[in-house]
């Protein structure tokens, strides 16, 4: 037999960024929110060049572009402040990926803090219960998971509900058209969501279709 020697692979060494944490607020499901996520970066960054990604969980809006005055980075030791705007940020709407380009030198082993305005227009998911996101920069192309954050429960109201039906006879079967708007944070997601229905004490249901 012969060896026959492969392509070449390349084995990295380099670990996922640490730390991460998310600060919602407001917590609460549909509201458009104000995300500051936290996290210690092993490798710098260089100014203009270097980008962090943050992936947001499913059932999260994500809009197709944001403005760098929305998007604000703090670089520094303990818990930086001094929060300047992203040089450039794009956005994936598909994957929920923001890709942020830094606007100062990031240290090695220094904490970074990336903050998402509510003028972003990222919205909560429509669900209650806890949440994780990923993040991974240009120099640690490997995505490394947040804390877990949670998002309570919101209230908020249909408006413009009306019905008709069709044929307008007592005692015999009949169409019911429901039509109203949903409230400010009244999202619903496909094949998850609920739409429940009140019909009056004296209808009778027929099974079938």
């Amino acid at each position: 037999t012969t060896d026959i020697a492969s392509s070449s692979y390349t084995i990295s060494s380099t670990s996922a960024v640490t730390n991460i944490t998310v600060s919602v607020s407001p917590n609460v499901v549909n509201a458009a929110s104000t995300d500051t996520v936290n996290f210690t970066a092993q490798n710098p960054l260089t100014a203009g060049v270097g980008t962090i990604t943050v992936t947001f969980p499913s059932n999260t809006f994500v809009p197709s572009s944001m403005a760098t005055s929305n998007v604000r980075v703090a670089t520094g030791s303990g818990t930086p402040t001094n929060f300047t705007d992203a040089s450039a940020v794009s956005v994936n709407t598909s994957t929920r990926a923001v890709t942020i380009t830094v606007p100062n030198n990031v240290a090695a082993d220094s904490t970074v803090r990336v903050a998402f305005l509510t003028g972003a227009g990222i919205e909560n998911p429509s669900i209650t219960g806890s949440y994780t996101l990923q993040v991974q920069t240009s120099a640690q192309p490997l995505n490394g998971t947040s804390a877990s954050y949670t998002l309570q429960p919101t209230t908020t109201t249909i408006s413009g509900l009306s019905v008709s039906v069709d044929p307008v006879q007592i005692s015999v079967m009949g169409e019911y058209t429901y039509s109203f708007t949903t409230g400010s944070r009244g999202r619903l997601v496909s094949g998850t969501s609920t739409i429940s229905l009140l019909f009056p004490d004296d209808i009778t249901f027929t099974s079938g279709t």
